[in-house]
């Protein structure tokens, strides 16, 4: 049996050699190549350089071309790392989509009564815009939404327009307010692909409304007008994309 050492300090290599007499169990040769230069170079002379010190002999006839290489201790690790796979860079994530659009529907709703109206919604990033309308009139407000995806609070500017009856008495009107209200979001709560696209807002605030009678009110006579503060309420729901 024939074992070795491979030894390495700086530029210098050194490969030890001894044949074991198994049966025996004494060392019956040994063998030492050193070499100084390039571990490539080593690697390429020691299996054929040691094996002639071992043996004592000058010449191996055809041994080059049955002894492999003997790689330095280091080798096995670099070919390691060598043959392991390489590492793929990864991907850049798909930014966030910023802009949105659809169909909206909703309910207004204040102390002279609800008020039921269809329309669109633009979003960009934090803003957005709606625009109802129905029969009686039109209504329309900017929206800051604290989180452009998903769940959010929202802070909404509202205006509206309406030429209605109201007690029986035809009337224009003109309200202006503010609202504070909370956008849910089907999608974090159905794992269906059109979920994320539904959302609902529920807002409460003040508004101001300034309106005016268009014909004499049959109990007086006389047409009316009025400036007052009233609550607004806001229900809806929206399909973006």
């Amino acid at each position: 049996m024939i074992y070795g050492i491979i030894g390495n300090v700086g530029n210098l290599y050194s490969l030890d050699t001894t044949l074991v007499n198994v049966a025996g169990g004494n060392e019956t040769q040994h063998g030492l190549y050193d070499y100084e230069g390039t571990q490539d170079e080593f690697t390429k002379n020691a299996a054929m350089e040691n094996i002639k010190s071992l043996f004592g002999v000058s010449e191996i006839p055809g041994a080059a071309e049955i002894i492999a290489p003997v790689a330095p201790a280091s080798a096995p690790a670099e070919t390691a790392a060598a043959g392991a796979p390489e590492e793929t860079a990864a991907l850049p994530e798909k930014p966030a989509k910023s802009f949105y659009v659809g169909p909206r529907i909703g309910l207004g709703v204040s102390d002279d009564g609800i008020e039921f109206g269809g329309g669109l919604e633009v979003q960009f990033n934090h803003l957005s815009f709606i625009a109802l309308l129905n029969g009686d009139g039109y209504a329309g407000g900017i929206s800051y939404y604290l989180h452009p995806q998903g769940n959010s609070p929202f802070l909404a500017l509202a205006a509206s327009y309406y030429d209605a009856e109201n007690h029986g008495v035809d009337e224009i009107g003109r309200i202006y307010g503010v609202l504070l209200g909370y956008r849910i979001n089907l999608g974090n709560y159905m794992k269906k692909d059109f979920a994320s696209h539904i959302n609902a807002r529920i807002g409460l605030g003040a508004g101001y409304v300034n309106w005016d009678q268009t014909e004499p009110d049959l109990s007086d006579g006389e047409q009316d007008k009025d400036e007052e503060i009233i609550p607004i309420f806001e229900v809806s729901l929206g399909y973006l994309f």
